[in-house]
């Protein structure tokens, strides 16, 4: 029996015979990412699987960052809440990545746009703008417990945000700076 089913079984059994279904709950909040990796699929609204950023943080240019809208574009910045680094595409590709608090903004064309986030988590979600506007969307990271516990992500949030927000936030993170990582050749063994 694959180890979803298992689960699923053992979850099932969890609800009808235990007294408090916050156990069955529990085991399934965690359950959820070991059921994710048993597919082999890789949403279409994601970049390439392999390609990754590498991502630096910059406080000075950060603070003062706030591109004007092309004509017939919007601009939507991307946000991150907490720790990991987070890749980000629009429509299939891969267009930067953020890093411990930080943000960065791209021009797009109006319209619906599907974007996906990846931490570890894949999170998908769609946007739809107009020209000559502004969005924000922010990547929140949940954590176990609290205290002492706090630096264990068990998760990823994606949320469109107001602009107040939106504007809070950039003011207050640094600006993210990426660059696409080069894939080292693989050895022949032979």
């Amino acid at each position: 029996m694959p180890i979803g089913q298992r689960l699923c079984t053992t979850v099932g059994s969890l609800w009808s015979n235990s007294k408090s279904a916050e156990i069955a709950l529990l085991v399934l909040s965690f359950a959820t990412p070991v059921l994710a990796q048993g597919t082999n699929t890789w949403p279409d609204t994601c970049g390439p699987r392999e390609m990754r950023f590498s991502v630096q943080r910059d406080w000075y240019l950060g603070r003062h960052f706030t591109p004007a809208t092309p004509p017939g574009k919007a601009t939507i910045y991307f946000i991150q809440s907490g720790a990991l680094l987070v890749r980000v595409a629009i429509d299939g590709v891969w267009i930067g990545a953020t890093k411990d608090d930080s943000y960065f903004a791209v021009s797009v064309d109006p319209g619906k746009h599907h974007i996906c986030e990846d931490a570890g988590w894949i999170k998908l979600s769609d946007i739809d703008v107009e020209p000559g506007r502004t969005y924000y969307v922010r990547a929140q990271m949940q954590y176990f417990g609290r205290g002492l516990r706090r630096n264990e992500v068990t998760g990823m949030e994606l949320e469109t945000i107001d602009a107040h927000d939106g504007g809070r936030l950039i003011a207050k993170y640094p600006l993210s700076v990426f660059q696409e990582k080069k894939q080292k050749a693989k050895k022949n063994n032979r």
